[in-house]
Formats: C-alpha cells, sequence, structure tokens
C-alpha cells in the first residue's frame, strides 16, 4: 500500500500541528472526521487527495489498490462532505473513445 506511516507519533504530531489554531471547532472537527473516516475507502481517498491536491479515479485506484466501485463511492462521499469538487474534464486519448477522465481535485 502506497500510505504507510512510520510511527503513532506520526499521526499524533500531524494532528497537533492542524489543532494549533485556537480558533477551530473541536466538535465541528470530530464530526466530520468520523464522516471521513468511518469508511477505510474514503478515509484512504481523502488523505490522498491532502497530499497530491488532485487525483483521477484511475490514479486513485492504481496508487491505493482499490476496486473501482469502491473509489467512486467514495468521491460520491466527499464530493457530498464538499471535500473534493471537479476540476476538469481530460481531453481524450488518441483513438480512444468512450467518456472523458475527471480530474477531481481538494476543494479550497
Amino acid at each position: 500500500m502506497l500510505l504507510s506511516i512510520r510511527s503513532r507519533g506520526d499521526i499524533i504530531k500531524a494532528y497537533r500541528e492542524i489543532l494549533r489554531d485556537p480558533s477551530l471547532n473541536l466538535v465541528e472537527l470530530g464530526e466530520l472526521s468520523h464522516k471521513i473516516f468511518m469508511g477505510l475507502d474514503t478515509g484512504l481517498v481523502f488523505l490522498y487527495f491532502c497530499r497530491e491536491g488532485k487525483a483521477t479515479a484511475n490514479m486513485l485506484m492504481r496508487d491505493l489498490e482499490l476496486p473501482e466501485a469502491s473509489v467512486y463511492r467514495a468521491l460520491e462521499k466527499l464530493q457530498d462532505l464538499r471535500m473534493v469538487e471537479l476540476i476538469s474534464l481530460l481531453p481524450h486519448e488518441p483513438k480512444k473513445g468512450g467518456p472523458r477522465k475527471k480530474l477531481w481535485g481538494i476543494m479550497r
């Protein structure tokens, strides 16, 4: 798997950095975190977007080793939570038909 953490201390360090801002509402952050990480696949896709900023479904399937259906469910969930949005439709590859690939990105 692409995502690996060296220690639990790395996770704590990352959260401590995020939570330095005293104006953050911990209840809202906790509720949103619960919705994102309730399912492993959605959590993995969210973390991928946090690190990379943007991706296609094919990139997510390849890099996270997730099935297509899981990726699209995670994208739908994150879109409903207003965490990711459609950035653009990529051009067709030469001599290939079908729908254009969608590029998704983290909402700002």
